[in-house]
């Protein structure tokens, strides 16, 4: 498929993931470095950094993202989030790319998620 503009099925915000925490269907990917996370993140959220995708500029090999993702269920609701989304957004690809059947993007990530005390965070 190719879209030519914003795709509203691609991307998630706030009342999508919180009700869905603790529903094993959705895994959730924080592509930030791992001192972001340690400096607090979504309840939950797996930590690999986007940067793990890739080297000297291009994607490392198949085999090699794969093993990044090892034992994440395929058919699990993959959602991506970084501070702002920008990263995030090579980790939706990375998901696309590797067959996950619906990977989606939470474009207003940790700086929106932190932004609001009543939502839950770890640590």
């Amino acid at each position: 498929w190719m879209a030519t503009g914003p795709v509203a099925e691609l991307r998630v915000d706030v009342d999508f993931i919180e009700p869905r925490l603790a529903d094993p269907a959705m895994v959730l990917l924080d592509a930030r470095t791992r001192g972001e996370y340690d400096g607090g993140h979504i309840p939950g959220a797996l930590s690999i950094d986007w940067m793990e995708n890739v080297s000297g500029g291009a994607y490392r090999s198949v085999g090699e993202v794969a093993a990044l993702y090892e034992g994440i269920d395929r058919s699990a609701t993959a959602v991506a989030y970084c501070q702002t989304g920008s990263r995030a957004a090579l980790t939706w690809l990375t998901l696309v790319w590797l067959g996950f059947e619906d990977a989606r993007l939470y474009d207003g990530s940790w700086a929106e998620w932190s932004a609001r005390s009543e939502l839950p965070r770890e640590p």
